[in-house]
C-alpha cells in the first residue's frame, strides 16, 4: 500500500514531465512517419504557368493517366507575370518546375540556356507534331521551347485551361506570345533525355493537344 502511495505522489508530483515525455515520443514518431512517406524526387512533379488564369482544378483531373499514375505528388502553380511578387515567385517555384509556360520575355538567349531543355527540330516533331513554333524560343539553331500562345492573333493551345489575356482601359492585352519550356533538370522527360519517366512529357503532350471548351 505504502509503494502505490509513493508512486502516486510521485507521479502527481512529475506528472508534467510523463505528458512532455509523450508529447515528444509522438512528434518524434510524427516525423519519422512523414519522412518516410514523403514522396521521392522521381515520384513528384512540379507545373509552374505564368498566365492570367488557369483551371488547375481540371489540370488536376486531367494528367492523372496511366503515364503518370507513378507520380505521387503533382503540384500546380499558376501566376499571373503581372502581379506584385511575381520574381520572388519566380525564383522560388519557376526554376525548379519541370515544366513551364511564360511569356516571351523570359526567351532570352542566356536565361534558356542555363534553365531549359534544348531540344532540335526532330524532337519538337516528335512531341508537338509538325505544326509547332518555336518564334523566340530557338536560339543559334537550339530550340528551347514551343509557343503556346500567339499575340497577334490572340490564339494557342489549351484554352479550356489558360487565359493569356486581362483587361484594362484600352481594351484586351496580353505580356505577348507565351511558350511552353522543359526544365533542363527535369527527371520526367521521357524519350527527350532518355529517361524512364515521362511524366512531364505526357503532361506537355495533354496541354498541347487539348481542344477549347
Amino acid at each position: 500500500m505504502k509503494k502505490r502511495c509513493d508512486f502516486s505522489t510521485f507521479f502527481a508530483r512529475n506528472w508534467v514531465y510523463f505528458a512532455l515525455w509523450l508529447l515528444a515520443v509522438i512528434l518524434v514518431w510524427g516525423i519519422v512517419f512523414t519522412f518516410l512517406n514523403k514522396p521521392k524526387k522521381e515520384e513528384s512533379i512540379s507545373l509552374f504557368f505564368s498566365v492570367e488564369k488557369a483551371d488547375t482544378e481540371a489540370m488536376n483531373a486531367d494528367f492523372k493517366t496511366e503515364k503518370t499514375k507513378y507520380l505521387r505528388n503533382l503540384e500546380i502553380s499558376a501566376y499571373s507575370s503581372r502581379m506584385e511578387g511575381f520574381d520572388t515567385l519566380f525564383a522560388t517555384r519557376g526554376r525548379d518546375a519541370d515544366l513551364l509556360i511564360l511569356p516571351e520575355t523570359y526567351c532570352e538567349p542566356s536565361a534558356m540556356k542555363a534553365l531549359f531543355y534544348p531540344m532540335d527540330h526532330e524532337m519538337v516533331k516528335t512531341v508537338f507534331g509538325e505544326e509547332a513554333e518555336c518564334g523566340k524560343a530557338e536560339c543559334d539553331g537550339t530550340i528551347y521551347g514551343v509557343k503556346i500562345y500567339d499575340k497577334a492573333s490572340n490564339s494557342g493551345k489549351a484554352a479550356a485551361y489558360f487565359t493569356f489575356t486581362y483587361q484594362d482601359e484600352g481594351g484586351l492585352k496580353s505580356e505577348g506570345d507565351y511558350y511552353l519550356f522543359f526544365n533542363k533538370k527535369s527527371l520526367h522527360l521521357g524519350e527527350l533525355s532518355g529517361s524512364s519517366l515521362d511524366g512531364a512529357l505526357s503532361i506537355a503532350r495533354i496541354i498541347w493537344n487539348k481542344e477549347s471548351e
